[in-house]
């Protein structure tokens, strides 16, 4: 058999825990692992204390996420999860404080779709034309800065309330929403420590000196980090 050191796994609605375990069977017949499944039960005495009530009810992702957090060595920090919905979390040294949940860009333009379904679908790129001279331009921009500003603000609302030094952006519209907040800011890129094929890039924004931090794999890292702490 192949030596593989550690096989961790979450359990979600797509795949039931049962059908992981007839997955890892099958590969089982040609390779060697450790399964370490990852829940709330297995998490709890790992040191961050969850204020989220109730406490199961908290998003797996968020939570790995928060223990990525832990490899990277920021806090306190607000955790910026950009996917279908996005995430707002702020992670102290010791304590998961809480969140918002947000809509993603996506969802803006699907629910915008439904409400008004005798509009044009929007432009599916930024165009230069502005203000925009076009139904489908100005759609475009009006979702897109409506999502943009609004989420701007949410996470700086966050980080204010709970004191963060940093801002972590992670999730697959990241580096998008990266782009879309700093087109006109000086960018410094540097090497992920972490994950040497991933590019990090850090800027101060206009307002108290926070810094933004681009990590597209959080949770990946917080997967890492507690295959190690459980697989031992």
């Amino acid at each position: 058999k192949r030596q593989v050191d550690v096989m961790v796994a979450t359990s979600g609605q797509v795949a039931p825990k049962d059908e992981l375990n007839r997955i890892f069977q099958e590969l089982g017949q040609q390779y060697d692992f450790q399964v370490v499944w990852i829940d709330h039960a297995s998490l709890e005495g790992l040191g961050l204390n969850i204020m989220y009530n109730p406490a199961h009810s908290l998003g797996l992702d968020r939570l790995i996420a928060a223990y990525g957090v832990r490899v990277q060595g920021f806090k306190p920090v607000v955790v910026v999860d950009l996917g279908s919905a996005v995430t707002v979390d702020s992670i102290s040294e010791t304590h998961f404080e809480g969140g918002i949940i947000a809509p993603g860009f996506k969802a803006i333009q699907a629910g915008m779709q439904e409400m008004t379904p005798h509009l044009p679908i929007p432009l599916d790129q930024q165009t230069p034309d502005f203000p925009p001279k076009s139904t489908q331009n100005a759609l475009w921009w009006g979702q897109y800065a409506f999502w943009v500003s609004g989420l701007e603000r949410i996470i700086l609302e966050v980080a204010h309330a709970t004191n963060a030094q940093k801002i972590i952006l992670t999730g697959g519209d990241a580096e998008w929403f990266f782009e879309a907040m700093h087109q006109k800011s000086a960018v410094k890129e540097t090497r992920d420590p972490i994950f040497n094929s991933d590019v990090g890039k850090l800027v101060n924004l206009a307002f108290n000196g926070i810094k933004v931090v681009l990590r597209p794999h959080l949770v990946l890292q917080g997967l890492r980090y507690l295959s190690r702490i459980k697989g031992d």
